[in-house]
């Protein structure tokens, strides 16, 4: 599965940045949502198979 790096502002309004697993965009995108307000995401690779 693909892997994003993204940045958010949570909901104590402290910026956030990490990478998130997930099928898609539109999926890492809506997981995210609810971890508060989505500012950038960009696809940075693939996981490895182990």
């Amino acid at each position: 599965m693909p892997i994003f790096e993204y940045l958010l502002v949570n909901k104590k309004k402290e910026t956030v940045s990490s990478t998130i697993e997930a099928a898609d965009k539109l999926s890492a995108i809506n997981n995210l949502r609810s971890r508060g307000q989505l500012i950038k995401i960009e696809e940075k690779g693939a996981k490895k198979a182990a």
